[in-house]
């Protein structure tokens, strides 16, 4: 009876120590390495379509950022720029008011959507009402800037004190002389099941999941991302950067959304759906983003390059890995922590409920236990 009475303690005991899951790291949100990064706005001549001019890029092996200098001529930029996005947002005097005057409308319709291999784009008609005033300060030059299409990135490609968030929308706005402007927005799961009308506007009909494929939507909310621009807190980080995808041109003009607006498990659940991991390596501001061509080899990085940048990036050059290695490696890291955070955000009923039935059990245990 002595043995019996041993042997459930220590089942209790690994009860206890198994039936009680983890609390989600960093609170449900997605911290992956500070190299993460690249986004599917085109070249001022491919904002619409799939590019099938240039050299194909991705995000990962002998595709990966690492190498889209080396993919084609007209690349170059990608590792020889000195204002490269997207950044690792650190430096407060970058965080503003509104440093564009905004035309909204409440919604957009009539819109193309595009999967361009990359990510699921929303082409926007002309006309749509949709326009930024950029340089709204005293002795800034003015230019009016028109929204040309949105796209989505995930994870996040702008990160925040080396934070990552699940989702960043980016729209695309281009001036008549073919300037660029990106208004960029944070998205990230909601604690309380709150879902975003903008993201369910999007997903209430099927999007294109081929390469290539379009269809057509007729309206998208556009409310919630309004009432989060025109905020009286509305503060944005702002700065002359890049595009996040090859040719990675410059004299980008970028401001993003500080405070991240709130999505469903569900709705982060389809875009991963739609779209692969597609983020590009953070920046170190005013530095080269990425490695030169000419460091690194089929063994690896070379000992003898000097290599610029911030801390993080600084460590990844000093890695033992090949460059294709790198980029696999930073989309793995991002699919392991997605599936984290949604298995996570989806556990949670389970330890609620573990939470409240476990006292009851433990007291029929022991009540059990001591009538043997």
């Amino acid at each position: 009876m002595f043995q019996i009475k041993i042997v459930l303690t220590l089942l209790l005991v690994g009860a206890f120590a198994t039936a009680n899951p983890q609390a989600d790291a960093h609170n449900g949100h997605l911290y992956a390495r500070n190299c993460l990064e690249d986004q599917i706005v085109k070249s001022e001549q491919h904002l619409f379509a799939r590019d099938t001019q240039h050299a194909e890029f991705g995000y990962e092996g002998n595709l990966g950022p690492t190498f889209w200098a080396a993919l084609d001529p007209s690349y170059t930029t990608c590792s020889t720029g000195k204002h490269q996005s997207p950044i690792n947002f650190e430096d407060r005097s970058m965080l503003q008011n509104p440093p564009h005057k905004l035309t909204l409308k409440q919604s957009l319709n009539s819109l193309s959507v595009v999967n361009t291999g990359h990510t699921v784009q929303f082409n926007v008609p002309a006309g749509s009402g949709f326009s930024l005033l950029v340089g709204n300060q005293p002795n800034v030059p003015q230019n009016v800037y028109n929204l040309a299409q949105f796209h989505v990135h995930l994870p996040s490609e702008h990160h925040k004190g080396k934070r990552q968030y699940e989702l960043e929308v980016h729209f695309v706005y281009t001036s008549p002389s073919g300037q660029l402007a990106v208004q960029g927005f944070w998205f990230t799961l909601s604690q309380t099941g709150s879902s975003s009308s903008f993201l369910a506007s999007l997903l209430k009909s099927p999007l294109p999941k081929t390469t290539g494929s379009t269809v057509s939507i007729g309206s998208v909310d556009m409310s919630s991302l309004n009432a989060g621009l025109q905020s009286p807190r509305a503060k944005f980080w702002s700065y002359s950067g890049s595009l996040t995808t090859p040719p990675c041109t410059e004299n980008v003009a970028w401001s993003v959304l500080d405070e991240p607006l709130l999505m469903s498990v569900g709705q982060y659940l389809k875009l991963k759906e739609l779209v692969l991991y597609n983020s590009r390596i953070t920046a170190p501001v005013g530095a080269p983003n990425m490695i030169p061509p000419g460091s690194f080899n089929a063994a690896g990085f070379s000992s003898t390059e000097n290599h610029s940048g911030n801390s993080d990036n600084e460590k990844r050059s000093g890695d033992s890995s090949k460059p294709e290695e790198l980029n696999t490696q930073a989309k793995a890291m991002y699919s392991s922590q997605a599936g984290q955070v949604s298995s996570g955000a989806l556990s949670r009923f389970a330890r609620t409920t573990s939470n409240t039935l476990m006292p009851i059990g433990v007291a029929l245990f022991f009540g059990a236990f001591f009538m043997i």
